[in-house]
This record gives C-alpha cells, structure tokens and sequence, in this order.
C-alpha cells in the first residue's frame, strides 16, 4: 500500500465521522398549529401547554399570540398530531380538523 493510498483512507475515515456526528446534533422536528374552539384565554392555553409538555416528543409549545390557535413543534419520530389531538381532547378541549 502507498502513502497516498494510506492518506485517502484516513481522510475518508475521517469525514466520515464528521458526516456522523454532525446528524447526531441535527434535531429534526415539526411545527404545527392546531385550532382549538374553545381556547379563548391565557388560562386555557397554560392548561394545554403544561399537559403537552408533559407528552414525550413535544419540544416546544410556541406563546399565546392568537385566541384558538395552538403551534406545537414536535419530533415526528417519537409523537404525531393524533397523539396531540388526542392529548388536547383528553382535557376537555375541541380541536377544528381543516385540512
């Protein structure tokens, strides 16, 4: 084996560890806004959120902004939106499917 053909191995090696690790701190997730008819306050939506976080795979359940509009951003591989939907119905809350 050559010295050249040593080298472009190590170096292939070696990108492809950087390739590797790089996925690994790639977090992929979802963002996604659900209306919900009978969130009309902060209140109702601190009620929400505080369930939802509790739910394995949400990562963030984005401010207040707009009265009956929930944004979740969740990953995908561990919770989909049935499961959120389910989760907000489960508190007493309806959710507007308009697809």
């Amino acid at each position: 084996m050559s010295w050249y053909t040593g080298k472009i191995n190590y170096q292939t090696g070696w990108l492809n560890e950087i390739q590797l690790s790089k996925r690994a701190n790639v977090q992929e997730f979802m963002t996604m806004c659900f209306t919900v008819i009978d969130m009309h306050s902060q209140n109702d939506y601190d009620i929400i959120k505080k369930h939802l976080l509790g739910l394995q795979g949400i990562i963030d359940v984005k401010p207040y902004y707009t009265p009956k509009k929930l944004c979740v951003s969740f990953d995908p591989n561990l919770i989909n939106a049935a499961h959120i939907v389910y989760g907000i119905s489960k508190l007493g809350y309806h959710y507007i499917n308009r697809g």
